[in-house]
């Protein structure tokens, strides 16, 4: 097993995400971006858990998974919800930035 191929893998990811989120405005498009940056984690901590042959790093990995999907799941009814009620559905950070 190639340790280099599975950490360019997330770090390619972690990348993605990073862009998309820096990037996109749309809500559900950041909420992807997040999932993708959340989806470089998961791999780092399977990786590290093949490697130090720990049931533990897996079980981990498995809830963060677990806690993720149903993350997504609430926050994509939000962003759908507000898309429906104000018919917007751009984020703009800098105005979140303001407002606190």
């Amino acid at each position: 097993m190639d340790l280099r191929l599975y950490i360019g893998f997330a770090l390619a990811l972690l990348a993605i995400g990073l862009w998309g989120l820096s990037s996109k405005r749309d809500m559900l498009k950041v909420l992807i971006s997040i999932e993708i940056a959340c989806l470089a984690a998961i791999v780092f901590l399977g990786l590290f858990a093949s490697v130090l042959m720990s049931a533990y790093g897996t079980v981990l990995a498995l809830f963060v998974l677990f806690v993720s999907a149903a993350e997504t799941a609430v926050c994509a009814a939000l962003a759908i919800y507000l898309e429906r009620e104000t018919g917007e559905s751009r984020v703009d950070l800098r105005e979140v930035k303001e407002e606190v």
